[in-house]
């Protein structure tokens, strides 16, 4: 299977990746990489048997999206208990210019 693609949206795309999963049962799927293969096309292609690039073409760039919730208003529950891994540079509460900022900026 041959793959140019800049990507684009990965609506149903699950149910493309599973026919390539299925075609590999019954021989080797080999994907060839010529231009690019990013976002739901590397989604597929990654479902291949094997991945042959060109030395010059892009590979990969998964997008995602990251939903920021304002948590600073909820009454905390004595039978609920949190717990948030975190990054130094981000707090949980108020969504201020600078979060806001930092997550659209790949929009």
């Amino acid at each position: 299977m041959s793959y140019d693609t800049p990507g684009g949206s990965v609506t149903n795309v699950d149910e493309l990746a599973k026919a390539v999963r299925a075609g590999k049962a019954i021989k080797p799927i080999v994907a060839y990489v010529g231009g690019a293969a990013a976002s739901a096309g590397y989604w597929l292609a990654s479902q291949s048997t094997e991945i042959v690039i060109a030395d010059t073409a892009l590979l990969g760039s998964i997008g995602v999206r990251a939903a920021l919730q304002d948590t600073s208003k909820r009454t905390p529950r004595p039978d609920v208990s949190n717990s948030f891994p975190r990054n130094p540079r981000e707090a949980n509460g108020p969504l201020n210019r600078r979060r806001a900022s930092a997550h659209s900026a790949h929009d």
